[in-house]
């Protein structure tokens, strides 16, 4: 049996300690290899059984991997009492370069909830290969509004309720366009709508002020074919200086949300398209909207 898989099983204990997914390597192929040498990082707490999307990150040591020509993912099941066995699923992630640290993004179907194993073979652009062997814990449900539900038709508040930036967003240079609608305005349009919650100065990972980057660029350059809007996740947050004195605007609930940062797609009827939790590119902003003109 496959080193990896046992290694898998004291793993999938791991996760739950740690609340992270952040795994050695091992050599893979007879091309060149290094071991140890990629750990896999999931910035993405809440993953479902079905139509989920994983964005994951290379790490070397504290460095992000930028040379990465491919990731191939195998699903491995790990619920059995027996050994961990290999499954059928298995795909090359698609990688979304053009953001701050460079990501990959799959988008298995699990058979059940539960602990479940993957292992990634990493084809470097010197032609080094190596595989990180990971888990990541899939519960039956999320309350996080889901693809193919209806948006909520928050009544966020905008400058035209709050003629100040500095109370509706914690960006260090905020994008006036992105807080003068209401989510249910904005839907009322008839056009397709970006919504993303985030909190770039209180964030508890280091995605937030990437993702609202992201954002500002994708509402300047197509912002003629969309709506964009950012909701701040902490309401008070021009008022404290602790942590533990932030609350949560009232969409984060409307929305099921606990964890930031999300992006929701929403087409022109009001639906949600697209559910993007973690790190997200213009580029993959741009083929989100472009899929809803096909």
């Amino acid at each position: 049996m496959p080193k990896f898989l046992n290694k898998l099983a004291v793993q999938a204990v791991a996760i739950i300690v740690l609340g992270l997914i952040l795994v050695g390597c091992t050599s893979a192929g007879a091309a060149p290899s290094v071991e140890n040498a990629v750990q896999v990082i999931i910035p993405a707490a809440e993953l479902t059984q079905t139509g989920n999307r994983i964005p994951f990150m290379l790490y070397d040591g504290p460095e992000p991997v930028r040379d990465a020509e491919s990731v191939i993912i195998q699903l491995v099941d790990l619920t059995s009492n027996s050994e961990p066995q290999p499954l059928e699923w298995q795909a090359e992630a698609d990688n979304y370069s053009d953001y701050a640290v460079p990501y990959w993004v799959i988008a298995p179907e699990f058979p059940t909830p539960g602990i479940w194993g993957l292992q990634a073979t990493i084809t470097l652009a010197d032609g080094t290969v190596t595989t990180s062997d990971f888990v990541v814990d899939i519960k039956p449900e999320v309350d996080v509004v889901s693809i193919g539900e209806p948006a909520p038709l928050s009544q966020n508040r905008t400058l035209a309720d709050v003629p100040d930036l500095a109370t509706l967003t914690s960006d260090w240079e905020p994008q006036e366009a992105l807080y003068l609608q209401t989510v249910a305005d904005a839907i009322a349009t008839g056009q397709p709508t970006v919504v993303s919650f985030a909190t770039p100065a209180f964030c508890q990972t280091i995605f937030c002020a990437p993702v609202i980057n992201t954002i500002k660029d994708a509402q300047t350059k197509l912002g003629a074919d969309a709506n964009f809007i950012h909701i701040e996740v902490f309401g008070n947050h021009a008022d404290v200086e602790d942590f533990a004195d932030l609350e949560f605007v009232p969409e984060m609930e409307e929305w099921g949300l606990r964890t930031e940062p999300w992006t929701f797609v929403i087409d022109g009827a009001g639906i949600v398209t697209h559910q993007l939790q973690g790190p997200v590119s213009l580029r993959e902003i741009q083929l989100a909207l472009e899929s809803l003109q096909s």
